[in-house]
């Protein structure tokens, strides 16, 4: 396939033109960077600032040979212990260390905050499957419909007929997923129905849809669950605490660099 590429040449030089005019802090900021730097910063210094007692060293070394398929060899978690593992099997053993590393961090900063955000949040955490069948004519959804509440044939069978949407593929199931994935005017019939229950057609953009509640799992704080709120937390204070710095920083940048101009 030919694509058309002879205009890229004048629309690049122009946008590094207008790169080129602004001082670097600033093109650093404006594209994310200077963020992304600093979170990957604050992020490795609380990994680093976290060890593990000669008590939990057992199940922290159960956690990281997990799966591995091979006994861990006999050493202590100590200094660089990874330089002294198969090397195919350092990159793996690296990103569940710093998770481990970070779930402990997490547990100490936040663990007392978890149940009191899992209450707040519960709701939107509860868990559903729906079915979809999604048509561009109103006539056909409506008859679709009767079809159903009439017990002529399954969900399953008219989303795999009828379907234009992707969930034809899956016969008409979509999730498991949290409530608040689906779109809002979605979520907002699927909070109205019971399991079982078959919703007239819904008009959302050019498309009419089915829909029908399969399951619906009320939140649980799992280990899963908790890992996710206490993330949830740490976010929230490490955007709150990068959008202060950097707004204090950047000026000074901004200084610094024009003055080594």
């Amino acid at each position: 396939m030919q694509l058309a590429c002879s205009d890229l040449e004048p629309l690049l030089r122009e946008r590094m033109q207008q790169m080129h005019t602004k001082p670097l802090p600033q093109l650093l900021h404006d594209q994310g960077l200077l963020r992304q730097w600093s979170q990957q910063h604050l992020l490795e210094r609380v990994q680093q600032s976290v060890g593990f007692s000669a008590e939990e060293a057992p199940a922290v070394v159960q956690r990281l040979w997990d799966g591995i398929g091979q006994p861990p060899p006999d050493f202590n978690l100590e200094g660089q212990w990874l330089d002294r593992v198969d090397a195919k099997l350092q990159s793996t053993l690296q990103q569940r260390w710093q998770q481990l590393q970070l779930q402990k961090w997490l547990e100490l900063n936040y663990g007392e905050d978890v149940e009191s955000h899992f209450l707040a949040r519960r709701e939107s955490l509860e868990k559903i499957v729906y079915g979809a069948i999604r048509v561009a004519s109103v006539g056909l959804a409506d008859e679709i419909y009767l079809r159903l509440i009439g017990g002529e044939e399954s969900f399953a069978a008219l989303a795999l007929q009828f379907s234009l949407g992707e969930e034809r593929y899956t016969h008409g199931l979509v999730g498991p997923m949290t409530v608040d994935k689906p779109h809002p005017s979605i979520r907002q019939v699927l909070q109205t129905l019971a399991v079982g229950d078959v919703h007239p057609p819904l008009p959302l953009n050019r498309w009419y849809f089915i829909l029908q509640l399969e399951h619906r799992e009320p939140a649980r704080l799992d280990e899963a669950t908790r890992f996710q709120l206490l993330q949830e937390l740490f976010e929230r204070d490490l955007n709150a605490q990068l959008d202060q710095t950097l707004d204090e920083l950047l000026p000074r940048l901004l200084t610094t660099t024009a003055s080594e101009g």
